[in-house]
């Protein structure tokens, strides 16, 4: 989705084909005598959206300004899984590490996926809400940016850490290679 909204921002002049109006609709549909039944619907590409960027705008910003209390929910789901889900395990690991084993663990490596995923998250939320709350700030649309971007980023954290301990994580079971799979079904 990242990907496809930079090009969509990039190439909005290029992608602009039409200039979609509803009142002209109707006024044609009216003059044929046919009614709501007679109107065309605006062009579309198969994944970028309208033709007619300004719809499109327009399209997204009402879908920005309707869905505020599920993306705000989304936030706050995603935040609590993370403080739950992550942040605990990896706080239980790190002490029963400390306290049952001879090793000396980094406690960096333990907590800093978990930090930056909270603080990404959080940062989203913050941007949102202020985007959302002023009046002054009439493209709401940037607020989808702004969830794909924290969604993303968290993606990127939790694969960077992925990458880091899949040689810890491969040595369970008897060096049994990828058996990975099972804890990043849970993670």
């Amino acid at each position: 989705m990242v990907l496809v909204s930079l090009i969509t921002w990039a190439a909005r002049k290029s992608l602009h084909k039409q200039d979609y109006s509803f009142d002209e609709q109707l006024e044609e549909a009216s003059a044929k005598g046919g009614g709501l039944l007679e109107l065309t619907r605006p062009q579309q590409y198969l994944v970028l959206g309208f033709k007619d960027r300004n719809l499109e705008a327009r399209f997204l910003d009402g879908l920005a300004r309707v869905s505020q209390p599920r993306i705000l929910l989304g936030y706050i789901m995603a935040l609590l899984m993370v403080f739950v889900g992550r942040f605990i395990n990896d706080t239980i690991d790190y002490v029963i590490t400390i306290r049952f084993t001879d090793e000396d663990p980094d406690a960096l490596s333990y907590f800093l996926p978990n930090v930056m995923s909270i603080l990404v998250f959080s940062l989203g939320l913050a941007a949102t809400l202020v985007i959302m709350k002023r009046e002054s700030f009439q493209q709401k649309r940037v607020v989808l940016a702004i969830v794909e971007a924290s969604f993303f980023l968290y993606t990127v954290t939790v694969s960077v850490d992925v990458c880091l301990n899949i040689s810890e994580w491969n040595s369970y079971e008897d060096n049994k290679p990828l058996y990975w799979w099972l804890f990043m079904t849970f993670y």
